[in-house]
This record gives structure tokens, sequence and C-alpha cells, in this order.
């Protein structure tokens, strides 16, 4: 799936309240999750980002993820049992002062140039976030 708008998803993305996982840790959402340079998904919540990932790919280490402040998320998943396919997939702050906003402002305008053909004129991930989810089609 590339980032396009008739194939992007994202689940109630206009929602920008706090977020909160199951382990107390506090993220700002949106939450970004990028497969690759073209595949950038934006979803409203910790719970529809890990809803949305698979367990074996979350393995494989296929999902980069952010919050809208550019702190580093990290996957995990439960250990095995029973049924492979019932894993649960966890997302959790990273390093605590590990902050990427401005390689996430560059993956976002990348896609938006490559894909919509159209320059970001955002200088802040807030900014360029908002016109990359007006591109996609997202509600706020």
């Amino acid at each position: 799936m590339h980032a396009t708008r008739g194939k992007m998803r994202a689940r109630d993305a206009g929602a920008f309240g706090l977020c909160e996982t199951g382990v107390g840790n506090r993220m700002t959402p949106p939450i970004i999750v990028a497969e690759d340079a073209n595949n950038v998904l934006v979803f409203r919540c910790v719970g529809d980002a890990t809803a949305y990932t698979e367990a074996i790919d979350v393995d494989d280490g296929i999902y980069q993820a952010w919050d809208s402040d550019g702190r580093a998320l990290i996957f995990t998943t439960d250990p095995p049992r029973g049924s492979p396919t019932s894993r649960r997939v966890s997302l959790s702050l990273g390093e605590p002062a590990h902050f990427d906003s401005e390689e996430v402002a560059n993956l976002l305008r990348g896609v938006l140039e490559r894909v919509a053909k159209r320059r970001a004129a955002g200088t802040s991930l807030r900014a360029v976030l908002e016109e990359y989810m007006s591109w996609a089609g997202y509600a706020r």
C-alpha cells in the first residue's frame, strides 16, 4: 500500500487529545507509523495504531513510529501463547529524550513531494503533519 489519498487509512485521525498507553506513558496523538518512505499512516490513538499492525511485522521490524511531537515510539509484542495470530501488539515511548521531529517532518514532506506532487509550506512537524492530513483527506 502506498501513501495515496485513496489508499491511506486513519482511524478518526481528527481527535487530538492525549492518548495513554497501558503502561502509563503519555504520547501526543496523532500517531505516525511508517512502513517505508512511501507508506506512512496516521492514527488517532495508540490503540488504533496497534490494532492496525500485525505482530509478525512488528517482530520483523517493519514499522517505525512517532507521536506528533516527534518522539520515537517502539512497537513490541507479547510472547507467543496459543495461536500465533492472537499476539497483542503494544506501543511505548522510546528513549525519553529522543525526539525526531525534523526527521518525521522530512518523511512527511517527502511523501507530499513524491506522491502528492506538492511542496509542504510548513516548517514545524505540527504544520507539516496538518498539511499531510489535509492532503490525505483526514478530518480534524
